[in-house]
């Protein structure tokens, strides 16, 4: 019989990748919805393993309206982890980068954090309830901490599909991004599905980041592109440096390379080239997820 598998938030970015690789790993994937209703209630039965997605994501709006993002990623994490509890199976929560400004470089998963937006600190508070369900109720969690994830289907409010799209529009004379400056370690989806997977089956409460090692800079991601592109046009920076800007994160992957024998597989250069086809070839993306799971 094979593995029952339950994913929140299929129908986001991370969610649309995920469930055609478990799929493809033979596992029997049970899609959940927020038209299902409250999960702790559902009724759902044999799960053994939790994929918990359904998000609110995006930073900016999280200054906008923080009293829902603190309601969708705490609560619906305590929803989950209480289905965990009733049917005795686990599960890997993403988390968020939840750092805040870096005091050491690379970041490793004991650095202090300090969360820089309601976002951010929605994501690290419901790390915590993660913790407590497996230590009071033997709840076994993963929680991944990825780092800028980029790859086809991701929407064009995120830095990646807004510098490509811009890129490759002969109408956009220049590409205009907020800021040149700031740099990020990226890390391309297809290898965060693949950390993602190498949890299912884990015994004990364990925290990853997932990330590639590396940090490049806004432009840094323009002159690749543009360099992959073959194309010359110029990019201009509008100077606006978002709320409590991090200027630079690197992860620590050591943890993960040793505990669950993952290190990413694209580089950069390759990530880009395979967004870009992507969207040359017209992929959208995934449908906008289901942000609530109660």
């Amino acid at each position: 019989m094979k593995t029952k598998i339950l994913v929140t938030g299929v129908g986001g970015f991370i969610g649309g990748h995920l469930v055609p690789e478990l799929q493809k790993r033979k596992y029997d994937v049970v899609e959940f919805h927020k038209s299902d209703g409250n999960i702790a209630q559902s009724g759902i039965k044999d799960i053994r393993h939790i994929f918990h997605l359904a998000a609110e994501t995006f930073v900016p709006e999280s200054w906008k309206r923080p009293y829902d993002f603190y309601q969708v990623n705490v609560m619906g994490t305590v929803a989950v982890l209480e289905f965990c509890r009733l049917q005795n199976c686990s599960m890997t929560f993403l988390s968020s980068y939840v750092y805040g400004n870096p005091l050491t470089s690379p970041i490793n998963e004991t650095h202090p954090v300090n969360p820089n937006s309601p976002y951010n600190q929605s994501k690290l508070l419901a790390e915590d309830v993660c913790r407590f369900y497996a230590g009071k109720f033997n709840v076994i969690t993963t929680v991944l901490r990825p780092f800028n994830i980029y790859g086809p289907r991701q929407k064009d409010v995120y830095l990646v599909p807004h510098i490509i799209r811009q890129a490759l529009d002969s109408r956009c004379e220049s590409i205009k991004v907020m800021d040149l400056a700031p740099r990020r370690d990226y890390v391309f989806i297809d290898d965060l599905v693949d950390a993602m997977a190498r949890t299912i089956g884990r015994t004990a409460f364990s925290i990853y980041n997932v990330g590639s090692g590396v940090s490049y800079s806004v432009e840094d991601i323009i002159k690749t592109v543009l360099r992959l592109l073959h194309s010359e046009k110029e990019y201009v920076s509008e100077a606006v440096r978002r709320k409590d800007e991090v200027m630079d994160t690197v992860a620590d992957i050591n943890k993960i390379r040793s505990e669950l024998s993952w290190e990413p597989k694209h580089s950069i250069e390759e990530g880009l080239m395979k967004t870009i086809d992507a969207i040359r070839n017209g992929t959208s993306p995934f449908p906008q997820a289901s942000p609530s799971v109660s």
